[in-house]
């Protein structure tokens, strides 16, 4: 029996040694050429994702947008019905608008002549008032007499006072 070679002992042997190399090179190529392809998709599939982020944010500030604008326009019109109620409040309250109602709902007139009544105070106020109007007239006298620092101090006093029916 006559035992045969192996190829692959044959293919180096006999000029295999350059088809294996071919074969590495090859081999280097498709690998590389593979390394590539895998480069670009992952490149492309980079920018499509950012594409799709980009598309999204945009969607998003135009539905954001369009609620603003919404809510101006409901603005808008709560401010106008709030014009439009403080006119009507304001002709509710009107003078002419109640002396109407009083004379033709509630059958009111107006008097023909006005009474006053005058009533006199009993005699101690008076008195009262008399020793008060005294006393200020003292108070102004000595202050007088005192420095700038007192009277305007004093002056203060005096404005702050107040008697019951002198305000209006």
């Amino acid at each position: 029996m006559v035992k045969r070679p192996r190829r692959e002992y044959l293919d180096h042997h006999q000029g295999g040694i350059r088809h294996n190399s071919e074969h590495k090179v090859r081999q280097k190529k498709d690998n590389n050429t593979f390394k590539l392809m895998f480069f670009y998709s992952f490149l492309l599939f980079l920018i499509g994702v950012v594409f799709i982020i980009y598309i999204n944010q945009y969607v998003q500030v135009s539905r954001l947008n369009f609620q603003v604008e919404k809510l101006e326009e409901q603005r808008d019109k709560l401010k106008t019905e709030k014009a439009y109620l403080q006119l009507e409040i304001s002709s509710l309250k009107s003078l002419r608008r109640i002396e109407k109602i009083a004379k033709d709902d509630l059958g009111m007139a107006e008097p023909d002549e006005i009474n006053y009544i005058i009533v006199e105070e009993p005699q101690d106020k008076k008195n009262k008032d008399i020793n008060l109007a005294e006393n200020k007239d003292k108070e102004i006298k000595t202050v007088k007499k005192k420095g700038i620092k007192d009277r305007i101090f004093a002056w203060f006093n005096n404005i702050s006072q107040v008697q019951a029916g002198t305000l209006d």
